[in-house]
């Protein structure tokens, strides 16, 4: 009896260190997945306020206000897609 006492003790030691050591797992990539996120999003964050500064149509001296603004908003909305479609393709990885 004493001996088995013995091995369970035993048994239930290494359950104890297994299961701790799973959890120290669990939260370390909990926590490298918060990283990633947030500096993806700064990456983002920096993507898009370099897009809103710059300015491709500055030369564009013989194009009337409307039109200017209406091709800037079409840059805008080509860089925006091009940052998804690199988004989606960097989940996929």
């Amino acid at each position: 009896m004493r001996l088995q006492d013995q091995q369970l003790a035993r048994q239930l030691m290494r359950l104890r260190s297994d299961i701790n050591k799973l959890k120290i797992e669990q939260t370390c990539h909990l926590h490298q997945k918060m990283l990633n996120d947030a500096t993806y999003e700064l990456e983002e964050r920096d993507e898009l306020s370099d897009l809103f500064c710059d300015s491709p149509l500055a030369s564009s001296f013989s194009l009337s206000t409307p039109l200017k603004d209406h091709l800037h908003h079409d840059y805008e909305g080509q860089q925006l897609r091009e940052l998804r479609l690199n988004k989606s393709a960097n989940k996929l990885m």
